[in-house]
């Protein structure tokens, strides 16, 4: 199936939005640096990279990284200006009991239901945390 240019924009563009959230929260809370939004903008052009690729992981596998992430003594969540919308990260990126953090969007939960979104979605990410591991480049995307 051929990714749409389009396509990819609007998901930078929804991301950005997400992203906003997550850098005002960090500012309110004291702990917006260079390298957290540096972090933030690299982390957005890799998930943005790897869907134009067709880096995606499986349905399957993508559930099971959402719920390990949940569980996850780490995992930051936090609202974002939508009140039935909130965003769950792999903590700040600082690390945590002596285990780093990435920072990076996990899932969202709409009306509390929790959807997996953005590093879990992507085949060859790994969890920072050694909770779960990449699974390899799964596809090329059509030539359009």
């Amino acid at each position: 199936m051929p990714i749409c240019t389009r396509y990819l924009m609007l998901t930078f563009v929804k991301m950005l939005d997400i992203g906003l959230d997550r850098l005002i929260d960090l500012a309110l809370r004291d702990q917006l640096t260079p390298v957290t939004i540096w972090t933030a903008v690299r982390g957005g052009w890799r998930y943005v990279g790897a869907l134009a690729t067709g880096d995606e992981a499986p349905a399957d596998i993508v559930t099971e990284r959402m719920k390990i992430c949940l569980r996850c003594p780490a995992r930051d969540e936090s609202d974002t200006y939508k009140p039935t919308v909130g965003a769950v990260y792999c903590g700040t990126g600082q690390p945590i009991d002596s285990q780093p953090t990435c920072g990076c969007l996990v899932a969202i939960r709409i009306n509390g239901t929790p959807y997996p979104a953005g590093k879990s979605l992507v085949a060859s990410e790994s969890c920072p945390r050694q909770a779960w591991l990449s699974v390899g480049h799964r596809a090329q995307p059509e030539r359009v």
